[in-house]
């Protein structure tokens, strides 16, 4: 199964988004709403004008990982900002590897691409 990645427009190094996108979260019990995103109950909405810098390192900027980088960048946004706590990040990283897989990326590509994540990210974050 294949997604339709949102219209968005590129800014320098980022995308900006053209159209709302809502999708539907596993991360329970935290709320936040500003212009651009809102958290709820059960949905991760990002609205027309919200920013993202796509997959960062190494990887090609497919329609999958442009598509699940969306929703993963936001909410690294949220833990990063304190309206999730760390403890939600692996969590946040599983839902990643579900989005490549709904987006119809392979199961030895979706999961590389995980463990990147799951590995470098606290690398990453020390020297950004």
């Amino acid at each position: 199964m294949s997604v339709i990645v949102p219209s968005f427009r590129l800014s320098r190094y980022t995308g900006v988004l053209q159209q709302d996108c809502i999708f539907q979260s596993p991360i329970r019990g935290f709320f936040y709403a500003s212009d651009f995103v809102e958290l709820t109950e059960t949905q991760l909405i990002l609205r027309e004008g919200y920013q993202w810098d796509f997959g960062t390192g190494p990887v090609v900027n497919t329609p999958a990982v442009v598509y699940a980088s969306l929703a993963h960048d936001a909410m690294f946004d949220f833990i990063d900002d304190g309206v999730i706590p760390e403890s939600e990040r692996k969590l946040v990283d599983l839902w990643f590897r579900d989005l490549l897989a709904e987006a119809g990326m392979s199961w030895f590509r979706r999961n590389y691409i995980y463990w990147g994540v799951r590995l470098l990210h606290p690398l990453w974050k020390k020297i950004h």
